[in-house]
């Protein structure tokens, strides 16, 4: 397989690459620098809310551990889960 680097700031050559892209399976795009997809706020309170269950004050719930908590719920009203 080789690598291509693009460097560009022009949207219509990424788009169009982009486009190529999607015509084989095979192809893999990167970016090194990802665009931001939080905004600062957002980011901020992401930050925040890290470092709570990072420091004890906030326990954090896999998606594992909600399901088996839904499910017994559910069971306690009588689902079939």
């Amino acid at each position: 397989m080789r690598t291509l680097n693009i460097q560009t700031d022009n949207i219509n050559i990424i788009q169009a690459i982009q486009a190529l892209v999607k015509l084989d399976s095979t192809t893999i795009i990167t970016y090194d620098d990802e665009p931001r997809h939080l905004s600062k706020e957002d980011e901020d309170r992401l930050q925040k809310t890290y470092d709570s269950v990072k420091s004890g004050k906030m326990k954090y719930h896999s998606k594992a551990d909600i399901i088996k908590s839904t499910n017994e719920t559910l069971r306690k009203f009588g689902a079939n889960v």
